[in-house]
């Protein structure tokens, strides 16, 4: 009947997602790190959700430096993916976040950045998944039952995560974690990365310095 037929995908929504290999070593770190930031008192509750989370400089402490070398590599992996033309771009915002049995994390996005990830340094079975939210609000106008839930008809997308795992997404995408139904604690580290120096078209260009 057709003499030919394409499904076009236009204005995807991207995850990118890692796994960091032997990444045990790495993960004991991390915790050591994260306890004594707890036992010197840093860091503050939460009250959207529960847990516990630290302030957002992590990025600047020697003891993440073997992190923050993963974070900017898979940042620059995902730069170039998308093609931008930029002079610089840094991290602007790293911090652990601590959620124990029953805690979650409502629905959010990151203002003020231009791509965001989470890596995960303890996700024990039942710790909650993350998930992702269509940012088209018409797509919910018209929601037919579905055979099959596949990324094309799917109003949210779910990554149930390991230890070892980094996911990065644009900062505007909006997301939420799961009540951790564990009795043991899930620990991630998120981040935010921003642009440096001249940003934009001829007719609309702006400077920003980290």
């Amino acid at each position: 009947m057709f003499a030919a037929t394409e499904a076009i995908e236009v204005f995807p929504s991207c995850l990118w997602v890692h796994e960091i290999g032997n990444s045990e070593d790495l993960n004991t770190e991390l915790k050591e790190s994260v306890n004594a930031i707890m036992a010197a008192g840093g860091g503050r509750k939460r009250t959207d959700g529960g847990g516990w989370t630290s302030e957002t400089d992590l990025h600047e402490r020697d003891e993440f430096t073997r992190l923050t070398q993963y974070l900017v590599a898979a940042s620059e992996g995902v730069l170039h993916f998308l093609r931008f033309n930029y002079e610089h771009f840094y991290i602007s915002e790293c911090w652990a976040n601590l959620s124990g049995h029953d805690e979650d994390h409502p629905r959010h996005n990151h203002p003020n950045a231009l791509l965001s990830g989470v890596y995960y340094v303890s996700a024990p079975e039942d710790c909650g998944a993350i998930n992702f939210y269509d940012p088209r609000p018409q797509a919910s106008v018209f929601y037919p039952s579905v055979k099959e839930l596949t990324p094309h008809n799917s109003h949210r997308h779910e990554i149930r995560p390991n230890a070892g795992m980094l996911i990065l997404f644009p900062s505007w995408l909006e997301h939420s974690v799961e009540r951790n139904k564990s009795s043991t604690e899930r620990l991630s580290i998120s981040f935010n990365v921003m642009l440096s120096g001249e940003i934009g078209y001829e007719t609309g260009k702006v400077r920003f310095e980290s």
